[in-house]
């Protein structure tokens, strides 16, 4: 047992693993499967740096994402290097220079690892593999309907597992909120209590806060705000502000689109998460046997502006850890077509074998004769050489 200020030689970061074997096999397998269909949907690879300055990324990272970034220091430059914690920015950034050879309207996608420090005691990864998409230019519904059908699809191609869509709107809380005209401090002290599902804390805030708008108590059924479709016309007659409605005629309208979309939906307005980064719809997906999280994203309009010309956008990222956790694949998978032995372990004549069958376009490889009953649901095909 290792004492105190020491670390083992197979120590590696907390928050981070190896995944070695049919793990492994399944996230990489994941990862090309997810590129592979969305590039047949006309979304574009693209590919961008691990690591990014901080001071170009920060700008456009959602204030709970920069305390929680992995900093390096450029021996070069002197510059604060930030190892990548989502990949939007860096994909806006990237776009912002190519704005001339894309066009207006481009759909993007990517996959690859995003880095984010963690909390010890709660057990979550701190390198997460993804895939996702952008779609950047175009302000329509029809780009948020087209992102949740895309993500929904994409899974439901490696997963029989039924999907629940959680949505909300960031502005149907935003309206509320600036429709109570605190000061930015107290504002802030508001959502947190709304986060923590706090009522007395909320209750008594409401009170310093000075507000006279009308309708506050509002904020106190926020947590309530979970259920079903029909959860609009509830929310409806609760608020009376112009944006808050606008938020709703929205989620309506996306709900109309989504009405075939082959998984359970649920809203929730009481989300505060990405209040400040989301400018209209946004959603996750959860699988329906286990509750795991695989997947989230939604409209972000103010965020590749910091790097060009304002650009309506909407994304979405897939977490390929959490699906391969939830088992959405089969972790006996074949590997190769053919695995060859020999009795004798005569290795040179098993790596004859394996060499025949590569020419005619199969896949295969040798092992020994005492590692033959580990692979017989490896492979499709076993010879046995004498």
């Amino acid at each position: 047992m290792n004492t105190p200020g020491t670390m083992e030689p197979k120590d590696i970061p907390k928050g981070f693993r190896a995944s070695i074997g049919p793990q492994a096999r399944t996230i990489f397998s994941l990862e090309k499967d997810m590129v592979d269909i969305f590039q047949s949907w006309g979304y574009q690879p693209i590919l961008t740096p691990s690591l990014e300055y901080e001071d170009v990324i920060a700008r456009a990272l959602d204030e709970n994402t920069l305390p929680s970034t992995y900093r390096i220091i450029d021996s070069i430059t002197g510059r604060v290097l930030l190892l990548r914690p989502d990949f939007t920015p860096s994909i806006a950034r990237a776009y912002s220079t190519a704005t001339t050879k894309l066009g207006d309207c481009v759909r993007l996608c990517y996959s690859g690892s995003v880095f984010r420090s963690i909390n010890k005691h709660e057990g979550n990864q701190a390198q997460v593999v993804q895939a996702g998409g952008e779609f950047l230019g175009c302000s329509s519904l029809e780009a948020d309907f087209e992102a949740i059908a895309l993500c929904v699809h994409a899974i439901g191609q490696v997963s029989s597992h039924g999907l629940n869509l959680v949505l909300t709107h960031s502005r149907f809380i935003g309206g509320i909120l600036a429709a109570l005209e605190v000061e930015p401090a107290m504002e802030k002290a508001i959502v947190s209590a709304l986060h923590k599902k706090d009522l007395s804390a909320l209750k008594e805030l409401l009170e310093q806060s000075g507000t006279t708008y009308h309708n506050r108590e509002v904020l106190l059924k926020l947590p309530g705000l979970i259920g079903d479709t029909s959860l609009i016309d509830r929310a409806r007659s609760l608020v009376c502000n112009e944006t808050s409605h606008r938020a709703l005629d929205e989620l309506g309208a996306l709900l109309q689109k989504l009405e075939h979309i082959g998984c359970r939906i649920t809203l929730d307005l009481s989300e505060l998460s990405y209040l400040n980064y989301y400018t209209g719809c946004s959603f996750e997906l959860y699988d329906e046997e286990c509750g795991m999280k695989v997947a989230g994203g939604g409209r972000y309009d103010n965020l590749v502006g910091k790097y060009t010309h304002p650009t309506p956008a909407v994304g979405f990222a897939v977490n390929i850890n959490h699906l391969c956790e939830a088992g959405l694949r089969n972790q006996h998978e074949i590997l190769v077509d053919y695995v060859v032995y020999s009795e004798s372990d005569t290795l040179e004549q098993a790596q004859q074998e394996v060499e025949r069958l590569r020419r005619q376009g199969h896949s295969a490889f040798w092992i020994t004769a005492s590692s033959a009953a580990q692979h017989q649901q490896r492979a499709r095909n076993i010879i046995k050489l004498p």
